[in-house]
């Protein structure tokens, strides 16, 4: 007798983490259409390709469909340049930056292809869902509690409504495109004692997570 087939949609996910994806390109090329095209926070480049001057230190996590990166974000150490601190600072109550934990990291460039935004194909779980799994498994991986965000208040309210643990650093701020913008604190433990198994658990073969040699 033959296994049943897993449909196609579920094969072609793989979740990758790695400082050094072979498929960076294509993931700065879709940090370019979200934050400089889409959003505008950013000015565009020269070769289509969104980078700054914390890639160099950061691992990054993609979520691949198909040869071509469906969201992707960026994890940066304890210890490295981190944009909160460096420019997202005025977010921060007095001597937050000064208190940030050994065991955490920074997440930034957060950014979901417009075509898989909304869709559930994995689980029924989307591609956020899977890059909320890269950093669990990096973080596990790595011995790391704490997760530093900034994120617009309507991504705050899709951390929480994840059951992802958002503990508040500063004021709600207004930045000059409008949005309203807040820093937080994610506590991984707190989040996993709670959290669906889809989030600590390889997924099962042949849709497994892929987990780069660090």
């Amino acid at each position: 007798m033959h296994a049943p087939q897993q449909p196609p949609q579920l094969r072609d996910f793989q979740l990758l983490v790695s400082p050094h994806l072979s498929q960076l390109a294509a993931c700065r090329q879709l940090r370019e259409a979200v934050f400089a095209h889409e959003l505008g926070w950013v000015a565009p480049s020269l070769d289509g390709q969104e980078r700054d001057a914390f890639d160099p230190f950061s691992v990054h996590v993609a979520v691949i469909h198909r040869w071509r990166p469906a969201g992707y974000l960026r994890l940066t150490p304890y210890g490295a340049p981190w944009m909160l601190s460096q420019c997202f600072d005025f977010l921060l109550e007095p001597g937050v930056a000064a208190a940030f934990e050994a065991d955490s990291l920074e997440v930034s460039r957060l950014a979901v292809a417009r075509d898989y935004r909304g869709h559930k194909p994995v689980e029924g779980y989307g591609v956020f869902d899977l890059l909320i799994k890269g950093i669990v498994e990096h973080s596990l991986a790595n011995a790391t509690r704490y997760w530093y965000v900034v994120v617009a208040e309507p991504v705050h309210r899709l951390l929480l409504n994840k059951g992802l643990p958002c503990e508040r650093l500063g004021p709600l701020v207004q930045m000059p495109d409008g949005v309203q913008t807040l820093a937080v604190r994610i506590d991984l433990h707190a989040f996993l004692a709670l959290a669906a198994p889809f989030f600590s658990a390889a997924l099962p073969h042949p849709q497994r997570a892929k987990l780069a040699a660090y």
